[in-house]
Formats: C-alpha cells, structure tokens, sequence
C-alpha cells in the first residue's frame, strides 16, 4: 500500500467503518517469487491494490481499488458493503497462497 492510502485510512472519519478490519500490508515492490505468487494469488497487477477480503477469506466483490485512494472512494464503498450485509462473500477464485 503506497504512502498516500496509509494517510487515506488514518483519517478519523474512517474509523468507525474500519474498526473490525485487520489489515495484512503485502510489500511486493521487491521482485521475488514470494511476491510474485502472492500477486498471482490475488489477481493483482501491481502496487498499490487495496481489497477487502470476507471471513472466509474471500475478496468481497467491489472492493477491489487499485492506485491512490480517495477518502470519498472508500467511505462510500465501505458503506456499501455495511449496507449490503456482506459479510459472506462468494467463493474466492484464487489459490491459497504461503510464503515459501
């Protein structure tokens, strides 16, 4: 996650919504094998992606934003998924993945 969305997400209006969220920062800007199957494993292209993944560990369908993040772009998309009352995604499609 590039400076920019770590400055996105400590901003106090983002609180409340992202209190139950754990995150898992990945630095896959060094090229190795470890970061290439961890971007294998979740579809991702390059840094920065940021996606919210479900209890079974699932991606939950419109989360997925890559480069810079709005504070807007996220409020409204985390109040989607309160909303929606996602809370069990859809199967994910990716490979379980471990560092080697």
């Amino acid at each position: 996650m590039c400076k920019s969305n770590d400055r996105v997400l400590a901003q106090p209006g983002l609180a409340t919504p992202l209190s139950n969220v754990a995150f898992i920062k990945a630095d896959v800007t060094k090229d190795g094998e470890d970061s290439r199957r961890l971007m294998r494993r979740f579809g991702v292209v390059g840094p920065p992606t940021m996606f919210l993944l479900g209890p079974g560990g699932a991606e939950i369908a419109g989360t997925r934003m890559i480069g810079s993040v709005s504070f807007d772009d996220l409020a409204q998309r985390l109040e989607r998924i309160a909303e929606s009352g996602r809370a069990a995604p859809e199967p994910s499609p990716f490979q379980e993945w471990s560092p080697s």
